[in-house]
């Protein structure tokens, strides 16, 4: 079994964070996230080795100080950075998907509410003709949206696109109202 003292413990984990036995937590894990958020996987394990080799054995405060950092201890921080860029590409590829097509579901869900109180969603009527007597059996309740900008937005667009989102019940309770 290894023993480890405080002082070796201390060390760990400023390593870990980026640092060595001069220099505390280095800023080097800002652009290992920041690219693979932004980038993914790929981008991310060549920013983490790119920033492993930069604070590797010649880290200018090491140097300054007179002290050497082991390959072991560098090794490992590489490790540290490749792991933590691979595990935040990860986590962003599988959430940051769903999270766009959240926001964009709210984004469309508040437009829409906006739409009806603005009266741009309108009810139009449409005759039900009994073919056989050829008299008027009823009507239908169409709605029909007329964007200040884009235009009239066909109906299965924009109903496809509350279904899709959850918000049809604006549209459903819109026309009831109006009906």
């Amino acid at each position: 079994a290894i023993m480890m003292d405080k002082n070796d413990e201390i060390q760990v984990v400023s390593y870990a964070s980026g640092g060595s036995q001069t220099a505390g937590l280095q800023l080097f894990y800002v652009p290992i996230v920041v690219v693979a958020i932004r980038f993914g996987a790929r981008a991310a394990l060549a920013v983490s080795v790119l920033a492993g080799l930069l604070c590797g054995p010649l880290l200018p405060l090491d140097v300054d100080d007179g002290t050497g950092q082991s390959w072991t201890n560098w090794g490992a921080r590489l490790g540290v950075f490749i792991v933590v860029g691979q595990v935040v590409a990860f986590f962003c590829r599988h959430s940051l998907p769903s999270l766009r097509a959240e926001l964009r579901a709210r984004r469309w869900c508040q437009e829409l509410n906006h739409a009806i109180q603005a009266g741009q969603v309108h009810v139009h009527y449409q005759p039900i003709v009994d073919l056989h007597t050829g008299r008027l059996a009823g009507v239908e309740a169409l709605v029909r949206w007329d964007h200040p900008t884009r235009g009239r937005i066909p109906t299965e667009e924009f109903v496809t696109m509350a279904e899709e989102t959850g918000c049809v019940g604006l549209i459903t309770d819109h026309v009831l109202h109006v009906a």
